[in-house]
């Protein structure tokens, strides 16, 4: 029997925040409506890499490093530096592929707050330049939707909004407008529609996290969460037809995770209670799900076969293994383990779904070798949320491991947009040739 359908909550219309840009100057809100007409926004759909994109604190700060492969005789990995931060503190973090595989996306504080930069995935330190310009806010988290624009997340008025950049142009249109605070966004696999995580007060006046989805051709915004549960993370399947998201009981239960269909109905659990389950991630044709949990003590990796219900526990030992993501052909699962006595990236075969566990240090394969800390990589999708360390503005939820120590205060209100760096702007088209 179908479950009944959450409640809807469209958005009123929305009007510019005191000291919002005009929509001549970045495209907000003018009588509701964005000056943006998105059902024009042209789609060219994500690719899949050969690479894979990673976090290392090589040479001496946390850098964003392309992985082409590894010689396992030699124990020698083909990388290269794509984001080029200098300094003991840098961290950059979060990045996110374009469509065409040419560029990514990613947060550094580099610049004495955390800004958005951008970098060419040639590994040109020439190509790294700055995307977004404040004084105090945080602007983070930027997933690079199947088209050639950028949402993510920032402070500047005050609460955490969602933002959107057309990478043409340079110019970014205000998404969402609320006294809550506004997350996590993940693009639909056609680009006109955004899932994100809210903690907007309900009827009751009560704040909990609460899955959204906003449609772009109308601007409404409706709630897919039913309210009875804390739900984080959200990602739509890769053909759009069901998402994946974390759920708690209450704020300090573990984490389950669900899947639901697209518009809120069906829900049902993939993990239980008994497990913190975090971090999963669709594989490339929606045959699995990849997740870390801490089932068996530790952290391991497992994988959730979605037509038949049957999950495999991939990795068994008693270090932690964590923050997967998939190649390109479904057919291996890249991770992070300290198995080595420090944090290196391996791949694995996923089936048969029915076996039972590796051992990772003698049937994994080892993919970085070098003396620093190799995390968090990022094949598909084209993004990943482990570098979030399950910290967020209310609570910590899923935090399992914490190397890179994302920011996520609130800021005062920061509008210290530099208008000027729009005439200067070199557009980016992360479509050609898709």
């Amino acid at each position: 029997m179908l479950a009944a359908l959450p409640t809807l909550t469209p958005t009123p219309a929305l009007t510019p925040a005191p000291g919002l840009p005009s929509p001549s100057g970045f495209g907000g809100f003018t009588g509701g409506e964005l000056e943006l007409d998105w059902n024009a926004a042209p789609v060219c759909g994500y690719g899949c890499p050969t690479f894979r994109i990673y976090h290392t604190n090589e040479p001496d700060n946390w850098n964003i490093f392309r992985l082409d492969g590894a010689d396992q005789e030699t124990r020698q990995s083909f990388r290269r530096n794509l984001s080029f931060g200098e300094g003991p503190d840098v961290r950059d973090m979060s990045p996110s592929l374009s469509p065409n595989e040419q560029w990514i996306i990613f947060s550094s504080n580099r610049d004495g707050n955390w800004e958005l930069y951008v970098a060419s995935t040639s590994g040109d330190p020439a190509s790294v330049r700055r995307v977004t310009f404040n004084t105090i806010a945080i602007d983070t988290d930027p997933v690079w939707g199947p088209n050639n624009f950028v949402a993510f997340e920032t402070t500047r008025n005050g609460q955490w909004d969602i933002y959107a950049i057309d990478m043409s142009t340079g110019l970014e249109y205000r998404l969402t407008d609320d006294s809550g605070n506004d997350i996590n966004p993940f693009w639909s696999p056609d680009g006109s529609r955004l899932l994100f995580q809210s903690d907007r007060p309900d009827e009751n006046g009560e704040r909990k996290w609460q899955i959204y989805e906003l449609s772009l051709g109308s601007w409404t915004i409706t709630r897919l969460s039913d309210g009875e549960s804390i739900d984080v993370d959200p990602q739509y399947s890769n053909d759009g037809r069901h998402i994946v998201y974390r759920s708690y009981a209450e704020d300090g239960a573990n984490s389950v995770l669900m899947i639901m269909d697209a518009d809120g109905r069906n829900k049902r659990a993939i993990t239980s209670p008994a497990e913190d389950a975090t971090n999963p991630v669709w594989s490339p044709r929606d045959r699995y799900i990849a997740y870390q949990s801490d089932l068996d003590g530790d952290l391991d990796i497992y994988v959730y076969e979605v037509a038949t219900g049957e999950t495999r526990q991939l990795t068994d030992n008693d270090i932690p293994d964590y923050a997967p993501t998939w190649d390109c052909f479904e057919e291996r699962v890249i991770f992070t383990s300290d198995i080595g006595g420090n944090p290196d990236i391996y791949d694995a075969e996923v089936q048969p779904i029915t076996a039972g566990p590796i051992a990772v240090d003698e049937d994994a394969r080892q993919l970085t070798f070098e003396p620093f800390d190799d995390i968090y990589p990022q094949g598909f999708p084209p993004e990943e949320n482990a570098s979030r360390e399950g910290q967020t503005v209310r609570g910590s939820f899923g935090q399992q491991t914490v190397f890179l120590q994302p920011d996520v205060s609130l800021t005062r209100i920061d509008l210290s947009l530099n208008r000027e760096r729009r005439e200067d702007w070199l557009s980016i088209d992360g479509c050609a040739g898709r």
